[in-house]
């Protein structure tokens, strides 16, 4: 029982030793970050900030991979079935969670396929209508799709701020509109913009040109405060929804069973990224506040938006597709 004992107690030092000696080494190659969006929309500009940044840091590049479909189910199928080695990591929006309720037949779950790295940052989104509409403000839009049945608005993916956002909208408000899913923004830009699609609510970065040139009209903000760069509209508050919350996060993941020691690396590194003055400095220019955490804290703050939208549901304030 003794001989037992110490081989039981030798083979778990082994064990941690040679844990602690990945940690070390890790990453010994080039790492995978896998974006669920195409090119160009707001996870994929902060992945690529924060890749670049890693690569400087660890001597190995971090090399983005642009999955784009099924609401971003595709790329977190991807990571949820990849060698929980450190070497494969999503970068995701908070759709990763909504869709664990809106799409149940996904083929990972959250909470059981992913290991939590940290929240990356947060950004606040905007209600836009193409100008061709005679609308100045929320109350009017209201109205007007009430007595104009069958309006559209655009969608870049299930789940997100431009999906969640807009039905809770609706249900706040008496809003008539159906969405129209696009598969990048610059599809939905494109057809906002022409008046095909006249309603979009999305963050203000990726707008700003189409803003600046007249090509979108801004009825509001969301957000406790109105936009230093748009200061002449209101936010939601003002425009008459003390309650309403549209609020865009993004967040790191590795597969579950990812050694701990890895994940506090990585981590760490993180951190250290998104204090880069140059990154702090371009996020602010984009509307987006950097947010890095615990990956206990983004597991509870998952778990939230999880039943959050399992509240939206139950209430019909959202619906399952």
């Amino acid at each position: 029982m003794m001989n037992l004992t110490l081989r039981l107690l030798a083979a778990a030092l082994t064990a941690m030793l040679s844990m602690e000696v990945s940690a070390q080494a890790y990453p010994a190659r080039n790492v995978r970050g896998i974006v669920g969006f195409a090119a160009g929309g707001q996870i994929d500009v902060i992945a690529r900030m924060v890749a670049n940044k890693l690569s400087e840091r660890w001597g190995q590049q971090m090399v983005i991979e642009n999955r784009p479909g099924a609401g971003s189910n595709i790329a977190s199928e991807v990571v949820a079935k990849a060698t929980p080695d450190g070497y494969t990591l999503l970068f995701a929006t908070q759709s990763v969670a909504i869709n664990s309720v809106l799409l149940p037949s996904a083929a990972f779950n959250p909470v059981k396929d992913f290991a939590p790295v940290t929240l990356l940052a947060s950004a606040e989104a905007a209600l836009f209508v193409t100008p061709g509409l005679p609308i100045q403000n929320l109350q009017e839009l209201v109205a007007w799709s009430k007595a104009n049945p069958g309006l559209m608005y655009a969608s870049t993916s299930l789940g997100s701020v431009a999906h969640i956002g807009m039905e809770l909208l609706k249900n706040q408000t008496g809003l008539r509109a159906d969405y129209v899913l696009y598969n990048s923004i610059s599809q939905a830009i494109s057809d906002v913009t022409s008046g095909r699609v006249p309603i979009w609510m999305t963050l203000l970065s990726p707008t700003m040109p189409q803003i600046k040139a007249g090509k979108l009209r801004t009825l509001a903000v969301t957000g406790s405060k109105r936009q230093q760069a748009l200061p002449e509209v209101p936010t939601f508050k003002e425009a008459g929804l003390p309650n309403f919350e549209a609020t865009s996060w993004y967040a790191l993941y590795a597969p579950a069973a990812t050694p701990a020691n890895i994940i506090a690396k990585i981590n760490a590194d993180v951190r250290v990224a998104l204090q880069a003055p140059d990154v702090r400095e371009r996020m602010a220019g984009l509307g987006i506040d950097p947010t890095p955490s615990t990956p206990e804290f983004l597991t509870n703050y998952q778990a939230e938006e999880i039943e959050r939208t399992r509240m939206l549901v139950k209430s019909g304030a959202v619906k399952l597709n």
